[in-house]
């Protein structure tokens, strides 16, 4: 690219893509070919994607020039692209230049990332591609991540999903977040990765059910023991969890406030019936 920019060969090599037959061919030689193009001088590949006239090839030279521009400057990519988010395609971009920007950022470069997004109008979208990576690479910052989302559901699902990856290998470090977070709603939806995670390490059925001690509403700790009965029925659970399953038998049967079909359902799942009863003839 850079050859050809320097001897203003780029025209005649922006006809012959145009003449591709094959699109997805054609848009992904221009993904490439503007990747390229973009590391080297975003203005100018900016303003020779928007004068290719095709949309598919518009689509794919701006995605192309802008995974190439991020590459050397994630923080004014995503500023050009939050700039530009009245248009969808741009939108789009934000999400996938901030969750590349993500992988390999510093801590300081993730507060930058934090800046850049504060006033986007897709910031809970953004956050949501940034957080997914994080959570495998580094869990503990994905949840600094995490706090500074404002919908319960969104803070709860993305908990859910980095305390299941920080689980893997370290229990008590996701426990521990586990037992800080104050929203009882938040904790709820990650109750299923964190006896998963205490299943896995080994804990013994009492270590596991003081998991349900986090919460300090009722209604929320019945809400948790069902999802933990469910966790701890599953099929690759089920040679390691005879005494969890019993005591979330005994303490389900003893709790009033539950929906009786609902809790009949569970309590068949703790204790199913291996030989159905005999019918009289």
């Amino acid at each position: 690219v850079e050859i050809a920019a320097n001897s203003n060969q780029l025209p005649e090599l922006l006809n012959t893509v145009g003449q591709i037959a094959d699109k997805k061919q054609q848009e992904d030689f221009l993904q490439t070919l503007f990747k390229d193009w973009g590391q080297i001088d975003n203005a100018g590949s900016i303003e020779a994607a928007n004068k290719l006239g095709d949309e598919g090839m518009v689509v794919a030279a701006t995605k192309g020039l802008m995974r190439g521009w991020a590459s050397n400057d994630g923080k004014s990519a995503l500023e050009y692209a939050i700039q530009n988010s009245s248009d969808p395609l741009f939108k789009e971009i934000a999400v996938s230049v901030a969750t590349d920007w993500a992988r390999y950022a510093n801590s300081t470069e993730i507060a930058d990332l934090i800046r850049t997004i504060e006033n986007a109008e897709n910031r809970a979208q953004i956050l949501d591609g940034v957080i997914h990576p994080l959570s495998r690479a580094d869990p503990s910052r994905a949840l600094e991540l995490i706090e500074k989302l404002e919908d319960v559901q969104a803070k709860g699902k993305n908990t859910a999903m980095v305390l299941w990856n920080m689980g893997k290998t370290d229990h008590a470090a996701a426990e521990a977040y586990f037992r800080s977070v104050p929203d009882d709603q938040v904790r709820i939806q990650s109750t299923y990765a964190i006896t998963n995670s205490a299943i896995a390490a080994g804990k013994s059925a009492e270590e596991t059910l003081s998991i349900l001690d986090a919460f300090s509403d009722e209604k929320a700790q019945l809400s948790a023991l069902s999802t933990m009965a469910y966790a701890a029925t599953q099929s690759q659970n089920l040679t390691k969890t005879v005494d969890l399953r019993d005591q979330l038998y005994e303490r389900l049967e003893a709790a009033v406030e539950f929906d009786p079909d609902a809790k009949q359902q569970l309590l068949d799942k703790l204790r199913p019936i291996k030989d159905p009863p005999e019918i009289p003839e």
